[in-house]
């Protein structure tokens, strides 16, 4: 085999296949007509980008509402970003909600998690992760390496 190959079994090895998306020098091409990725179509409107927020070096796929800052991020479908949230170096599962102040760097957050106003989630160092369907109540702060 001679390609792109990462087994994810891992929540590093998770979040650094995710990394690997973002990366254009990677034998992963998002942009190689000769290498398709096949994924589930699901039926979502197009992704919404709010007015005065800043993306760079991101991964945003259908149905998400972005109203705060994303850098070096994956985001599933159906993801939404409040205002003034600033979610870096991070995968966002599919439908998890993320409301208004919320910081995330370097997290995996699971499907369906709801994250509420003033949350901090890592500090870039090492890996937190949320748990699927998890609720953060307002203003928890979740140091890194922590599993909730």
């Amino acid at each position: 085999f001679d390609g792109y190959w990462k087994d994810v079994g891992t929540i590093r090895s998770l979040w650094e296949a995710n990394m690997d998306l973002l990366n254009i020098d990677n034998k992963l091409s998002l942009y190689d007509n000769e290498w398709k990725i096949y994924s589930e179509n699901i039926a979502r409107p197009a992704q919404y980008i709010g007015h005065n927020v800043e993306v760079k070096e991101s991964l945003i796929v259908e149905g998400c509402n972005i109203q705060g800052k994303v850098n070096h991020s994956v985001l599933f479908q159906g993801v939404s970003i409040g205002k003034n949230s600033i979610i870096k170096d991070s995968v966002i599962m599919p439908d998890a909600k993320i409301e208004d102040d919320v910081i995330i760097n370097k997290a995996i957050v699971g499907s369906n998690a709801t994250i509420r106003r003033g949350c901090k989630i890592g500090d870039g160092n090492k890996i937190a992760v949320i748990a699927s369907r998890e609720e953060l109540k307002s203003g928890t702060t979740l140091e890194p390496a922590e599993v909730l």
